[in-house]
């Protein structure tokens, strides 16, 4: 019987999906792997904007839970931080790139006032309205190409996208725009941007395959990233960035809370060791207007 991994159908996922199964070759999976393509609300474009409340992640996750399918592959920004009894992150690939960028024919400094930009991620909407509080921020769904298309067909005049989509599916750009990288430290990304996730049951891959198929590093730096989210309690559609390097014993964590209009920023940027370490940070970011911001206090 082949590997069934399940994905979603756009030209990105497949990419992904096929990153994942060059992975797991190279670390000598040597039976057949058949991608399975899974249609969900969110790419008719009725489901939730939030992946893990089902429109993306928990569509094929349950399939793999159901056993239907051996295995989910997503993009680790999508995966919710509490996974379901029986499912497991079995490999991580090396990161791609982490951060946001801007495509449009023109920077963010130098668009016009009222320029629409077109993004559904609260915490892009608050980057950018920090910096550029006269810009028209409106919705934008649907797939990468889908995106692009909406700037380039003159609909909007810029779209914020993961940096990481556009070098996966290889984009070469067209004559008039291009795509500027955000500075990290200005806009931090999601928690997990740029990593991918191959999220099974126990038992579907080889423990010596996975081992060698998994990089530490980006799985050391996503399980912090989402650990922050679970110690202040956010999600998905929180205005909340979190980015993790590796520093060899250590690690760089940056963290950005914003407020929905921009108004309000707090930022935390320390070297950490150990949970104890992150804890004390976290205590001191978390505070009770950080909490407000993320959506109350929580128990």
């Amino acid at each position: 019987m082949p590997l069934r991994l399940g994905t979603r159908g756009s030209e990105l996922a497949l990419a992904q999906a096929e990153e994942i199964v060059s992975r797991l070759k190279a670390a000598g999976f040597s039976e057949r792997v058949e991608l399975v393509t899974v249609r969900t609300e969110g790419d008719s474009g009725k489901g939730s904007v939030n992946p893990a409340e089902g429109s993306f992640v928990d569509a094929i996750n349950t399939r793999v839970l159901e056993k239907e399918l051996d295995g989910g592959i997503h993009s680790m920004k999508d995966v919710p931080v509490g996974l379901p009894d029986g499912l497991q992150m079995a490999v991580v690939p090396p990161r791609g790139s982490r951060v946001d960028c801007l495509f449009s024919r023109k920077y963010y400094t130098a668009l016009q006032p009222g320029a629409a930009v077109g993004t559904s991620s609260p915490r892009r909407v608050a980057q950018l309205l920090r910096k550029r509080a006269d810009l028209k921020m409106v919705p934008l769904r649907g797939n990468i190409n889908t995106r692009i298309g909406k700037v380039e067909s003159g609909a909007m005049d810029a779209a914020v996208l993961a940096l990481c989509g556009l070098e996966r599916i290889g984009y070469r750009g067209r004559e008039g725009f291009s795509v500027h990288p955000l500075p990290l430290e200005q806009f931090v990304p999601a928690a997990g941007q740029g990593a991918l996730a191959l999220i099974t049951g126990p038992d579907a891959i080889p423990p010596e395959v996975a081992r060698k198929a998994d990089h530490r590093p980006t799985r050391d730096e996503v399980t912090i990233e989402r650990r922050v989210l679970e110690k202040l309690g956010a999600g998905c559609n929180s205005p909340l960035g979190v980015s993790v390097q590796a520093l060899g014993r250590g690690f760089h964590l940056m963290a950005q809370l914003l407020s929905t209009d921009g108004s309000f920023e707090r930022k935390l940027m320390a070297v950490i060791e150990g949970e104890g370490e992150l804890q004390e940070k976290l205590e001191v970011f978390g505070d009770s207007k950080s909490r407000s911001i993320l959506g109350g206090d929580r128990d």
